[in-house]
């Protein structure tokens, strides 16, 4: 996140020079601004690594949960026409 608020000052800094109705945050108000979009990342992380909130359609529509399981559940697997089982 310091990153993106040093990079955001340096390029607002010769604006607020040349324009006098820009006004420059603070750096802590750059941090507080960019705190969701790093948090979602490491949610968004996560999920996908662990399956937090995955789930899947069973026969006749009914909803599958699979928390936390990175396998599709035996409830969700459907027999394919060519004699293999398939996720859909």
């Amino acid at each position: 996140m310091a990153p993106v608020a040093l990079v955001t000052l340096s390029v607002i800094e010769p604006l607020a020079q040349t324009y006098d109705f820009i006004i420059i945050p603070a750096p802590s108000d750059i941090l507080f601004t960019t705190f969701y979009p790093a948090v979602i990342w490491v949610v968004m992380l996560i999920a996908v690594l662990t399956g937090w909130g995955r789930s899947f359609e069973g026969r006749n529509g009914e909803r599958i949960v699979a928390w936390f399981k990175n396998e599709i559940p035996p409830d969700a697997r459907v027999e394919s026409s060519y004699g293999g089982t398939s996720s859909g």
